[in-house]
């Protein structure tokens, strides 16, 4: 699981662990959070380090082992539904572009032969509208809700299309 620092939710190790790998205690899990992380330009500014990270995971093995990005809960929660405000524009086309963008990634792997999983699980902070720097939220929850709800189904479409695997949390 490479990503944002719920990434290290699959290992259990404190959300602000980022640039370490690490494996939870049964051996399945392996996490490297890449640090506050946005999807929109995912593979041009953190594709090329994810893939370094990849490239030096121990007993790493393109056969049995799958990758997992996990990416898109601070886009859901704050990114999205500003630029949809700011640009005029309808929420549903603003989420379907940043998901086809980090969607990018995800095929470039596949194409490279790895196992890759789509994650679509973010759900939205129950907290208003805070425009606090350290963790900023925008709308209210119902919201937010809606732009997840989008985000999963486009990204599980695609995955549908490409034959990716999908897991998510979101409707469940």
């Amino acid at each position: 699981c490479i990503g944002n620092s719920h990434a290290n939710f699959f290992t259990g190790s404190p959300p602000g662990t980022s640039g370490t790998l690490t494996v939870d205690t049964a051996g399945i899990f392996a996490s490297f959070s890449l640090g506050p992380i946005i999807s929109y330009n995912f593979t041009q500014h953190h594709f090329p380090r994810a893939t370094h990270v990849i490239s030096n995971i121990p007993n790493f093995s393109l056969e049995k082992d799958y990758i997992m990005f996990i990416v898109g809960e601070v886009d859901c929660r704050w990114h999205l539904p500003l630029q949809a405000n700011q640009q005029q524009r309808e929420v549903e086309d603003v989420v379907e572009e940043c998901v086809d963008r980090f969607f990018e990634s995800m095929v470039a792997l596949k194409n490279k032969n790895y196992n890759v999983i789509g994650w679509g699980g973010h759900p939205s902070t129950t907290s208003g509208h805070d425009t606090t720097p350290h963790s900023p939220v925008y709308g209210d929850c119902l919201y937010r809700n809606k732009i997840t709800r989008q985000w999963v189904k486009h990204l599980g479409d695609l995955c549908g299309a490409h034959n990716i695997p999908f897991v998510s949390l979101v409707h469940d």
